[in-house]
């Protein structure tokens, strides 16, 4: 994650705290509140996925993931010792106030779309 200047921010640039983490099928998520007003999800990538380092939000594969409002982040996050995340948020105009278990579903059924994605299955 980098900042304006484009240099690598750390954990205590981000005014966030992880506040639900888990894996699911063997791939890791965490979820944080940021700024003290919204959440945003991530799942950890791993080196083998076709995610790894793709930073195109809008085509293939990222494109294909379907979580609330869409991909907002694919980059190494300081939380998790700058390991290559995906990431979406839930600070949409109008959004209605997610739960953490609902949230945490959602993680689930993003990595489940990576894995299959990652399989060249259809998703």
């Amino acid at each position: 994650m980098k900042g304006i200047l484009g240099e690598r921010l750390t954990k205590d640039d981000i005014n966030a705290e992880i506040v639900r983490k888990g894996s699911h099928k063997g791939l890791r998520y965490f979820i944080i509140f940021s700024q003290g007003a919204w959440y945003c999800a991530y799942v950890v990538i791993p080196k083998k996925s076709v995610f790894y380092e793709n930073t195109h939000w809008c085509d293939e594969p990222l494109s294909r993931l379907d979580v609330h409002g869409g991909v907002t982040f694919t980059d190494r996050h300081p939380f998790v010792n700058n390991r290559w995340c995906v990431g979406w948020d839930y600070a949409h105009y109008g959004d209605y106030m997610w739960t953490l278990m609902e949230i945490e579903e959602e993680c689930k059924y993003a990595i489940d779309q990576i894995i299959k994605i990652d399989n060249n299955e259809e998703s």
